[in-house]
């Protein structure tokens, strides 16, 4: 499916979060899935889309969850030939 555009929801101006939060909040809408709201963004697709660093992208990921914009519903792993995987997220907000 070819995404040329998504939803923000209005109120999230209105809740208090940071410019980065909004911004890794905004890329995580972008990449979920419609239905499921499910994504598996990496950390380093989420720090060069929004132009920050990883710790940056870790705390803002922590900070979200912590708000429960979003929820973290599996941890990367190393996969069976050291392939590290990506954390799936579930915009749990909108």
């Amino acid at each position: 499916m070819n995404k040329e555009f998504f939803m923000v929801p209005n109120r999230v101006f209105d809740v208090g979060l940071s410019t980065t939060e909004i911004a890794v909040f905004c890329y995580l809408l972008r990449c979920a899935d419609n239905d499921t709201k499910l994504c598996f963004p990496s950390y380093k697709n989420i720090c060069e889309r929004c132009k920050i660093s990883r710790q940056s992208a870790i705390t803002t990921i922590k900070s979200l969850c912590d708000h429960n914009f979003i929820e973290k519903v599996s941890k990367g792993y190393s996969g069976e030939y050291g392939v590290k995987r990506a954390n799936t997220y579930k915009v749990t907000w909108y």
